[in-house]
């Protein structure tokens, strides 16, 4: 990968290393975003997330972006990819996080298909999955129109790990599992141009749309 740092067209996407700590802390003061991130945030936990992220790009040339304005550099949210175990394969996950402020603005769109062209355009083809309640419409709106058509399966997980299945110990709670499989690229589809300075077009031209 050339650059961890990406430019969508309203947002520059930043790498989250050890020292992005006290940003993370910032958005679960948001009551959109504590609202789905479980667990309260304390400073032993963003501390704890910071170094697990900066060890996934130093090891898989992957991780989650911490998403600001790109003029004014405001930071509205936090998204990317990661690895997890999914029904016993490893799998690539996007997930986001907006401030709730900017909600309905097409932002998590715009992480969300910043991390498919790293998945599909610079890692190569591969199954790609993103998870959600069930009763989360607005994430699943968002997933259907970042990947344009999708395979769904609804299945019992942890609250706190969706990629667990329903043999979990704890409690299960619904989550649908959103994936592209790794020969349906949706030809037309235009996903973000990466590189510093890159402006993307967030046009999808594939009749999935």
């Amino acid at each position: 990968m050339a650059s961890a740092e990406r430019w969508t067209k309203r947002l520059r996407l930043e790498p989250i290393g050890r020292d992005s700590a006290d940003r993370l802390l910032e958005l679960p003061q948001d009551p959109g975003v504590a609202a789905w991130d479980g667990d309260a945030w304390t400073e032993e936990r963003a501390a704890s997330f910071a170094a697990t992220v900066a060890e996934q790009w130093a090891r898989d040339g992957v991780g989650k972006w911490l998403a600001y304005d790109r003029e004014g550099s405001r930071l509205v949210g936090r998204g990317g990819l990661s690895y997890v175990e999914l029904l016993g394969r490893r799998q690539l996950e996007v997930g986001w996080a907006i401030r709730e402020q900017r909600w309905g603005r097409g932002l998590a769109t715009e992480i969300g298909r910043a991390a498919l062209h790293v998945a599909f355009d610079e890692l190569g083809p591969q199954q790609v999955v993103a998870f959600t309640e069930v009763h989360s419409i607005a994430s699943r709106r968002v997933m259907h129109r970042a990947w344009g058509r999708t395979t769904c399966r609804t299945f019992a997980a942890r609250a706190s790990s969706p990629a667990a299945t329903s043999s979990a110990t704890t409690p299960p709670s619904p989550c649908t599992a959103f994936g592209v499989p790794a020969d349906d690229r949706l030809p037309g589809r235009q996903v973000p141009p990466v590189g510093t300075g890159a402006v993307a077009p967030t046009s999808v031209t594939s009749s999935s749309r």
